[in-house]
This record gives C-alpha cells, sequence and structure tokens, in this order.
C-alpha cells in the first residue's frame, strides 16, 4: 500500500515545523495586543512611498545601504542626471542631506546649470574618481567636501560592490527590493523582539542624485564650527591628485564644507587648503544652522544652506563658460 509524502518522517517532521512555526506567529501576534510589556515587539513597518517614478530606495529600515550599488552598476538609471551634469558634488552623507532636490531644481532654473549630487556615505575620494571615469563623465566643475575626503583607499563596502559585479549588485537591490514589500505585510503579524525595524527609509532621485529622507527623526542640535589645524602635507598632496585627475577630464575641482554639530570641517580650513592646491573655495557661513542627529543637516537648514551653497557655486567662471 502506498503512502503520502505527508506520511514519511520528513513529510511529518516538515508539518511539525510549519504547526509550531504557525502557532508561535499566532501566540506572538496575539500576545503583542494586550500585554503592554509586549508590545515593543509590535514594529509594524509601513509600505515604500515613491513621489514619483524618478525615485529609487537606497536604505530602508535597518536594511543595506544602496548607494555605492546602484550607482557602480548605474541600476534603476541612478546616473541618468549624471550623464547631462555640469556640476557634480561629492561628499558623505552631509552633503547628501544639504542638497535637497528643490533646491538644485531651483539653481538649475535660474543658472541654467545642470547639477547632480553623488554624494556617497562614508565614502572618500578614490571610489567616486572611479565612478566619473567608469561611466566616462564630464562635468564643468567638480564641487567636494572636504572633511574626509581626500584619501588613497576604497572603504571595505566600496571594494565589495566593486568585486561583486552588476550580478551581484543587481541581486543585492532585487533582495532589499523584496525585502521593502514583504516587511509591510508581514510585520503586523510577525513579533520582532531583538532586531528593530525603524520606519525610516531613504529615496534617492535619478534627475539630481538628490536625496529623500522619509519618516526621518527630528530633532535640533545646534551646528558648530569646529577648531582645526592647517591642512597637513599629506591632504595638500592627495588634494592635488584629484585636482590633476579632475583636470584631464576637463573639470573644475571646488571646495566646500557642511556644516554639522560634530566634528566636520571649519570654511577656513576649506578655503586655506583651496588656496594651497590652486582651485577656488565656496565655503559660505550660515548662522543658525540645526542637524537632526548631531551629523546632518535638517530640512529647513539644509534648505538654507544649499541655497548659499548654490549660489556661490553659480557665481564660479567655470560655469560661466559653460553657459555661454
Amino acid at each position: 500500500m502506498r503512502t503520502g509524502w505527508w506520511s514519511t518522517r520528513e513529510g511529518r517532521a516538515v508539518g511539525l515545523f510549519g504547526a509550531l512555526f504557525v502557532a508561535v506567529v499566532v501566540a506572538g501576534a496575539t500576545a503583542m495586543q494586550p500585554t503592554r510589556a509586549l508590545s515593543f515587539a509590535r514594529q509594524v513597518t509601513p509600505a515604500l512611498r515613491y513621489p514619483d517614478p524618478s525615485w529609487f530606495c537606497v536604505f530602508h529600515r535597518g536594511g543595506a545601504q544602496l548607494d555605492h550599488t546602484y550607482l557602480w552598476n548605474d541600476l534603476a538609471s541612478a546616473l541618468a542626471g549624471a550623464r547631462r551634469a555640469d556640476v557634480i558634488f561629492l561628499g558623505s552623507s552631509r552633503m547628501g542631506f544639504a542638497l535637497p532636490l528643490h533646491e538644485l531644481r531651483a539653481f538649475e532654473k535660474r543658472s541654467r546649470v545642470r547639477a547632480f549630487s553623488l554624494a556617497l556615505p562614508f565614502e572618500p575620494c578614490v571610489f567616486p574618481l572611479e565612478i566619473l571615469e567608469k561611466f566616462d563623465l564630464h562635468p564643468r566643475v567638480v564641487v567636494a567636501e572636504v572633511d574626509g575626503f581626500f584619501s588613497e583607499e576604497r572603504t571595505i563596502h566600496a571594494t565589495r560592490v566593486v568585486t561583486a559585479g552588476w550580478w551581484g549588485g543587481l541581486t543585492t537591490v532585487w533582495e532589499e527590493r523584496l525585502a521593502s514589500v514583504v516587511w509591510p505585510l508581514a510585520s503586523p503579524i510577525l513579533p520582532s523582539f531583538v532586531t528593530r525595524r525603524p520606519p525610516r527609509y531613504l529615496l534617492r532621485s535619478t534627475t539630481h542624485g538628490a536625496w529623500l529622507p522619509m519618516s526621518w527623526p527630528h530633532r535640533h542640535f545646534a551646528a558648530t564650527e569646529p577648531v582645526q589645524d592647517a591642512p597637513t602635507a599629506r591632504v595638500i598632496e592627495l588634494a592635488r591628485g584629484v585636482r590633476d585627475v579632475l583636470a584631464r577630464r576637463g573639470a573644475q575641482l571646488v571646495l566646500t564644507c557642511v556644516p554639522t554639530a560634530q566634528g566636520g570641517c571649519a570654511p577656513a580650513y576649506a578655503r586655506a587648503l583651496a588656496d594651497a592646491i590652486g582651485v577656488p573655495a565656496v565655503a559660505p557661513r550660515v548662522d543658525g544652522l540645526w542637524t537632526s542627529d548631531f551629523i546632518h543637516l535638517c530640512p529647513l537648514s539644509g534648505k538654507r544652506f544649499a541655497r548659499a551653497l548654490l549660489r556661490g557655486v553659480g557665481d564660479l567662471d567655470a560655469l560661466h563658460a559653460a553657459t555661454r
């Protein structure tokens, strides 16, 4: 007499596991409702919302940071705006939060200069310069945030992205996309006792490279200006090397710094480094700026700083030549 697979040893094991899994899920979801002590485990994840199809998600709810992956592989046409840009902005996440999309659009409208942010979290100069080379980008001006930018190496994360290649990048992106779809459906019934699922996420624009933070913590910590020593000989040497690499691509290097409440750089330092290597500096001082987390400018301060920065960039001779 033939028996079904479910009556075999393996089938019974699978059935037992399934029954226990369902029981645990039901018990956890039920207990989270009335029990105040367990309410912390109910971490409902909202669905991602995109303003329009030109945005893609680069970070969500404690997942992987995908800026490097998208840009290195040009996934989702992430570099569409960079190919036509007259000015490209490089730097860390501080630069990303300091260049909101509406200010970049307003800058383009009044100056007829096309702008794109290539800011990357925690990444010094080597990797973004490799992106410029890989995709043969030829901006007239490259504005670089000074603090932590001039280095001889990529970060480990950037090296992994380069090593993984296009297929590895594509699978990473699709895994994160699948997670962003599944978690809003699963989180109401699956308790999370250890792993936190914060609601914040970060979108990036294909047209201007700007970030759009969603459900981001918004507190107020005053931005300060640090006291810094003069640029070291090694930093000057590295900055001069970046200047020369960009010059061979027909781009003028311009230095800047973004205010923060913790560390960062001072406008005087950026100007001193610019003078040492013979390039312009646009490092405006804007009073009364606030950060949302000690590091990144809050939305209103980012808007105010971006206006001052872009006003100075718009006055550069290299960009006036681009519009004539």
